[in-house]
């Protein structure tokens, strides 16, 4: 998987790595790990972020549409 943001890889299967799932539906933005995995081909996924700064920044450009 691909961050939305850097578009650099996530090794979320290999490391202990969390990223943010933003959700057109009600659930918003979810923290998951490998421990806590999601469906990466979910239609209502609409970004996954690899970092909290990449979260930052793409939220920074989504003006209030995502706040949670």
């Amino acid at each position: 998987m691909r961050c939305t943001e850097c578009h650099l890889a996530i090794p979320f299967y290999d490391e202990d790595v969390t990223v943010h799932v933003v959700y057109s539906d009600e659930r918003g933005i979810e923290k998951r790990c490998h421990h806590n995995p999601f469906e990466e081909d979910d239609p209502a996924i609409i970004a996954i972020l690899g970092s909290q700064v990449c979260a930052t920044k793409w939220l920074s450009k989504q003006g209030n549409n995502y706040v949670n």
